[in-house]
């Protein structure tokens, strides 16, 4: 660490990438740039305003050839329609030797890497992430691309980028409901990881929800250095990196079936893993006091550990019907990330239809324990 500024370097088999975490460091962009190349900036349009004309006029100002586009704000926005016009107002306007800087949340740094990725058959992104969830998560590892009718990143790639850089100070502009949603991811890490982080969270919640910057620094380099530490040995999601997906498979179908303007990415998440733990539960995996532990944590975060608690219900057998459907899933059975115990993440298909349905009605309907 330097200067406030940590430098993490995943070291990709295709690509070793440096991930630079650093307050303000967002005004330094400019001296990173190469003067002899041409970069775009892909934005949405709500990061545009905020962040997206600042970083051009100040990348042009420096005499640095530079564009802009954007499109609509949303995970129902993150689709092939979308990938097709973005790559529609790219044509023509880089070459190969260019780069996308893609600017912005979770939404963003999918669909930008992933038009990178494709446009004349793969050319440089760098990502600057906005939000926490793609601070501690979609910005670290590789996975890009587009929802369609069959399901959540459906169609993508694996990728990197030249590099990551994270400005934990451009979370204060972020509307509170945004970073309560990306603190799922953060949970979630925690818990698949041990009782140190676990403790951090627990031990700072006033301070990480009033944005106190240097913890909010302090979590976003444990979550990134867990990541990259899972990514390294599996960078295809062949075997351990699967734990990644803990809470995600039910938080996937709730999205699917409630629709993605319905329910945000971080609730669902949370529910899911509510979800999850209730089946870890009932398997003999987790004890209560875990369970309870964690469902108190959520709770701490003002995250959902249930559909109601969003006012929302649900149908089991719809949701029951999506995990089928699951790109995850391994020779027709639903793969779920469970804890057999705090920092202790298990890949299990042994688990009934009625365990899972069980679990899914317990997060819809709000069951009690017994």
């Amino acid at each position: 660490m330097d200067n406030n500024k940590t430098t993490i370097t995943c070291q990709s088999s295709s690509r070793p990438y440096a991930i630079v975490i650093q307050e303000n460091c967002f005004h330094q962009i400019v001296k990173q740039l190469s003067p002899a190349q041409k970069y775009l900036i892909i934005c949405d349009s709500n990061v545009k305003p905020l962040w997206g004309d600042k970083l051009q006029l100040a990348i042009t100002k420096a005499n640095i050839s530079c564009a802009l586009i954007s499109f609509p704000a949303g995970e129902a926005n993150k689709n092939l329609q979308t990938f097709s016009d973005l790559h529609e107002q790219i044509a023509l306007r880089l070459d190969r030797q260019s780069t996308i800087i893609t600017l912005g949340g979770g939404v963003t740094g999918d669909m930008g890497g992933f038009v990178a990725s494709t446009y004349m058959r793969g050319i440089s992104f760098l990502q600057i992430p906005t939000s926490l969830l793609a601070m501690v998560d979609s910005s670290v590892g590789g996975k890009l691309g587009v929802d369609t009718s069959i399901g959540k990143n459906a169609v993508g790639v694996f990728n990197n980028p030249i590099k990551v850089l994270i400005d934990p100070s451009l979370l204060l502009t972020l509307p509170k409901n945004y970073f309560i949603d990306g603190m799922a991811e953060v949970i979630k890490h925690a818990f698949l990881s041990g009782e140190e982080y676990i403790t951090f969270l627990e031990d700072n919640v006033a301070g990480i929800l009033a944005m106190d910057l240097s913890l909010l620094s302090t979590l976003i380099i444990q979550s990134v250095q867990f990541k990259v530490m899972i990514v390294e040995q599996d960078e295809k999601e062949s075997g351990l990196r699967k734990i990644l997906n803990y809470g995600h498979t039910i938080g996937h179908a709730l999205e699917e079936t409630l629709g993605y303007s319905s329910i945000p990415h971080g609730n669902a998440v949370a529910i899911g893993i509510n979800a999850a733990n209730y089946l870890a539960l009932k398997c003999g995996l987790l004890s209560e006091a875990a369970f309870l532990r964690i469902q108190n944590l959520l709770q701490q975060y003002h995250l959902p550990i249930f559909l109601s608690d969003l006012g929302l219900t649900g149908d089991a057998d719809q949701l029951f019907h999506f995990l089928h459907n699951d790109k995850k899933n391994q020779d027709d059975q639903v793969v779920m990330i469970l804890l057999e115990g705090l920092g202790k993440p298990i890949i299990s298909t042994t688990q009934t239809t009625l365990q899972i349905k069980e679990a899914i009605n317990y997060v819809i309907k709000n069951r009690s324990l017994s």
